[in-house]
């Protein structure tokens, strides 16, 4: 769950520097503040609002996925990922969502992806740690 939060915050940040829309900005908040209900209407609002924008699908499929709403949290991750093939924060989401599915294969590849494409080593290190667990 903190790893979840730390997501929402560093989508926060990236939204934030990008200039997002008063709706992505405020969803945001509302997630940080733990206003889940309140985040995921206003992110989906923001998502609708801006189909191309990867920020607000990527906080969409996290809050979602938070609330386990996993349907939600697929569709909108997968949707950020092709707005942002680069997009640490949807492909790290997608390894959660695909553990607490128990789909490992999915699971799996994103992690592979994400530790392939992150420059962090936190990350790819974070991301060995699952793929060593799915083994």
């Amino acid at each position: 769950m903190k790893r979840l939060i730390s997501c929402i915050a560093i989508v926060a940040a990236t939204a934030l520097n990008a200039a997002s829309s008063d709706l992505l900005k405020e969803g945001l908040r509302q997630a940080n503040a733990g206003q889940t209900d309140q985040a995921l209407a206003t992110l989906r609002q923001a998502a609708s609002a801006d189909k191309g924008d990867a920020a607000a699908q990527t906080a969409l499929g996290l809050v979602a996925l938070q609330r386990q709403q996993y349907a939600e949290a697929q569709a909108a991750l997968e949707r950020a990922l092709s707005l942002d093939p680069r997009s640490e924060t949807a492909l790290f989401a997608l390894g959660l969502l695909f553990e607490k599915q128990r789909q490992p294969g999915a699971a799996r590849s994103a992690w592979q992806r994400l530790a392939a494409l992150t420059q962090s080593s936190d990350l790819r290190e974070m991301a060995q740690r699952h793929l060593e667990r799915l083994e």
